[in-house]
């Protein structure tokens, strides 16, 4: 099976291609995030003529300054893109594009579903029409795509609920700010109802050892998974992943005073993808280590056992 790649489509012929020939250095393929996807390319040049995405596209530049010259209907432009300014190219738009310059980029291919979904939540617009931008400054677009360039490369440790919250917001914010019609966005206040939330909770106790995607704890909820995550956080001041990390760290912490499971271990049991990731999580909710707190709370330390012997 190949592996997922963000690809162009040849206006003429259909066909399609990935966007650069090149493997990318990161890419979000082997975490299989739905709705949107990250690659992360260094490439000695770049050339198409004539294609469209077939998804939305957010592009930051890295390192060097370049030229690009890019073409759609009604506009031709050679511009300066400058290091961590960011592009936007809506889905199906036809255009051709070049840089004849060594350079290195991260996207975020995000589906026009997706992007929908999240303009119809935060206003009720449907039909949202994406404006193209070239080499603009927007320091939240660019964080998020370096955010989620980040968790796939470390193979998504924090879970798709926190890489959903991540391509939800920017989904919200092009949606906001780069769209031909601006949408009124609707305010949610006062949280989640007491059995809302009861109901979350709930599901989060019960699942928290597996990967639990933001759509799941939004569908237990019965919202988007945008207003989801801003009223879970209004009722508890906490994001929904982060809500699920603190519920690990505190089973995790009931097997460290009461079972002998080895730090790894209990790592695994309570859904943290290794024992270093847990530690990180443990030592900032309790200031130390695992090991260091099960030492001190049980008296203990720990102990090399002597070789066994013949006959013992």
């Amino acid at each position: 099976m190949a592996e997922k790649r963000e690809l162009l489509v040849d206006v003429k012929t259909g066909k399609t291609r990935p966007v650069v020939p090149q493997t990318p250095i990161v890419s979000s393929a082997r975490v299989d995030w739905q709705g949107f996807h990250l690659e992360h390319h260094i490439v000695p040049n770049f050339a198409a003529d004539d294609f469209y995405h077939q998804n939305h596209v957010a592009v930051i530049a890295l390192k060097s300054p370049l030229i690009a010259e890019v073409k759609w209907p009604g506009h031709s432009q050679q511009v300066k893109v400058l290091p961590n300014q960011i592009s936007l190219f809506p889905a199906q738009m036809p255009m051709s594009g070049r840089c004849d310059e060594r350079h290195e980029f991260a996207l975020v291919s995000i589906e026009p579903k997706f992007l929908a979904r999240a303009a119809h939540d935060i206003s009720g617009l449907d039909g949202l029409e994406l404006v193209p931008k070239l080499a603009v400054s927007d320091p939240l677009v660019g964080s998020l795509i370096m955010g989620l360039d980040q968790e796939a490369a470390r193979g998504c440790p924090e879970g798709t609920a926190y890489a959903e919250s991540m391509a939800t917001m920017l989904a919200v914010h092009v949606a906001r700010n780069y769209s031909a019609k601006r949408p009124r966005v609707r305010e949610s206040r006062g949280g989640l109802n007491r059995h809302q939330l009861a109901r979350v909770i709930d599901f989060v106790h019960a699942h928290f050892a597996q990967d639990i995607p933001l759509t799941s704890l939004a569908a237990v909820a019965g919202l988007s998974p945008y207003h989801f995550a801003r009223l879970f956080k209004q009722s508890t001041g906490l994001a929904p992943h982060q809500y699920l990390i603190q519920v690990r760290v505190e089973r995790a912490k009931g097997l460290l005073l009461h079972s002998c499971e080895s730090i790894t271990g209990i790592a695994l049991q309570v859904g943290f993808c290794d024992q270093s990731h847990f530690a990180t999580h443990f030592k900032r909710t309790y200031g130390v280590t695992p090991r260091a707190f099960r030492q001190h709370a049980t008296g203990t330390r720990q102990v090399v056992r002597p070789p066994e012997t013949e006959g013992a």
